[in-house]
């Protein structure tokens, strides 16, 4: 998750307006980066590396400069609807049952194994190849014909990985996204320094990739076609979500909602965080729906300030999206972005509880 702290008095930190930085010249190889939606500034990596430090929550816009206005841009098309109550209880529990926290574990355990998975280190796109030989294994390596495996290429080495399993419906551009980031950061030295990001966001990654193997072995086939993100970078500003959602865009793709899985493992506070601003207020609704219906553990607003992972990027483009934290906004783990945020800091119970809620979005959501 990109920077855990909300920053104070961030305008006085950087003093400089979307104005000022179109008539600034970048030093060479800078970024525009956004702390807010008028607040934006070239900076070089090294400064980069500073608002990491300070968990300033920030967007590299860089690529995406034209779209990122401040303002909501339009959805191509109107989405179905967000659904109001739920009708697929029985599908869900029995899917449920296939839960496999041991190889949830397991998996994990290799994922933190890499030095970092920092989005530029040849470590970092090692642990993405391995991820994506993982999902290979998990969709059965093509048989299933309608479930897809790509790679999203981007301007780094570090890809992102999409997983599509195409709907029935002739809706052949109207989806579902589960979200999730496959990076990790030591803020201390954010280039090499060792990040073995167990809950972030390997708690995230390992969420998604459960869920996924548990729709394959079930052979289940939505109606909407229903997709699964694991974005490179976000932790240096949404990155790789930011080209996703951009591409989508483009191409005209409706979505009827976006779910980001960003840290799902600390139980220290025992209740999901429920991310009410940068989001969609009716896709909120029907998560809380969602976590009252079939969740052990339940919920409480709150928020996480901008550009605080994935979903904003996609909020950005002016489609529907939510996120559900581990916590409430400052309770979440204090291991994050060091070398001990391992998988001895994962509650394993408390994971299975996203699991549970991310293959409910993905039923109740992709049906209509």
């Amino acid at each position: 998750m990109l920077g855990k702290l909300l920053s104070v008095g961030l305008a006085a930190l950087l003093s400089i307006s979307s104005v000022a930085s179109a008539t600034t010249a970048p030093a060479p190889g800078a970024r525009l980066i956004a702390t807010s939606d008028t607040e934006r500034q070239w900076m070089t990596e090294s400064q980069v590396f500073d608002l990491i430090r300070r968990d300033v929550h920030f967007r590299d816009i860089s690529d995406i400069e034209e779209y990122a206005t401040g303002a909501v841009v339009p959805t191509p098309q109107a989405a179905m609807p967000i659904p109001t109550s739920l009708e697929y209880q029985a599908e869900v529990v029995e899917l449920h049952q296939s839960i496999d926290m041991h190889r949830y574990l397991q998996k994990l355990t290799t994922f933190t194994s890499f030095h970092t998975r920092y989005y530029e280190s040849p470590s970092g796109v090692e642990s993405t190849m391995w991820l994506l030989e993982e999902i290979n294994a998990a969709t059965q390596n093509g048989t299933l014909p309608y479930v897809e495996v790509e790679t999203f290429e981007h301007r780094f080495a570090q890809p992102s990985i999409i997983v599509r399993f195409n709907g029935t419906s002739k809706r052949d551009k109207d989806i579902v996204i589960l979200g999730s980031h496959l990076d990790s950061i030591n803020t201390a030295s954010p280039a090499t320094g060792r990040a073995p990001g167990a809950d972030d966001d390997g708690s995230g990654t390992m969420t998604l990739l459960e869920i996924v193997r548990i729709l394959v072995d079930h052979q289940f086939r939505p109606y909407l076609t229903l997709e699964f993100h694991f974005y490179a970078a976000e932790e240096v500003g949404l990155l790789g979500s930011a080209g996703v959602a951009k591409a989508y865009y483009e191409k005209g793709t409706i979505v009827r909602g976006m779910s980001q899985y960003d840290m799902t493992g600390y139980s220290g506070y025992g209740k999901i965080g429920l991310i009410r601003d940068y989001t969609d207020p009716d896709l909120g609704d029907f998560l809380a729906k969602l976590i009252d219906e079939y969740l052990l553990i339940t919920y409480e607003d709150s928020l996480c300030g901008y550009g605080c992972s994935d979903h904003a990027s996609w909020n950005n483009f002016g489609y529907r999206s939510i996120f559900t934290f581990e916590a409430p906004f400052g309770k979440h783990s204090p291991f994050i972005h060091t070398v001990n945020d391992t998988v001895d800091n994962i509650d394993l119970n408390y994971a299975k509880e996203f699991v549970k809620l991310g293959l409910a979005f993905a039923v109740e959501m992709s049906f209509p």
